[in-house]
């Protein structure tokens, strides 16, 4: 199987560079799947899960926000966080998710982009939970 390039940047420098086989991307819409020969195109990304094979090896990052352009060639994706599982703090985790469910809970108008924010820290969130029950 040919291999694409998966890349991984955020504001604080690259967080990830690996030839992989596949890598499975949480955008704003759901999860998507890159192969080689994938078609162009950008993806506003959530937050949650990245998960990519190198053969019979899985591996994970963990990222908040957002895009990805995709290429035939492989993945760029510039988060605003990423993490690797070692990295995972439960306490960060509670917290954000607490901080998304007040701002829910006012009631309050909210537009397109802060509500898709908070929905990637939500899924972000839910997703550190679920790594680190196991």
């Amino acid at each position: 199987m040919a291999k694409i390039k998966l890349e991984v940047i955020t504001p604080q420098g690259a967080a990830l560079s690996e030839e992989v086989d596949a890598v499975t991307v949480p955008g704003v819409s759901g999860q998507f799947g890159v192969n080689e020969g994938h078609r162009p195109g950008l993806a506003m990304l959530g937050g949650g899960r990245v998960t990519y094979t190198q053969g019979n090896d899985e591996g994970e990052i963990f990222i908040r926000g957002g895009v990805a352009e995709v290429q035939p060639e492989g993945v760029l994706i510039l988060a605003d966080n990423a993490e690797t599982a070692e990295d995972l703090d439960r306490e960060v985790a509670d917290s954000l998710l607490e901080a998304v469910t007040e701002e829910l809970g006012k009631g309050e108008f909210l537009d397109e982009g802060r509500s898709l924010r908070l929905a990637g820290d939500r899924d972000y969130a839910e997703a550190v939970k679920e790594r680190l029950s196991h």
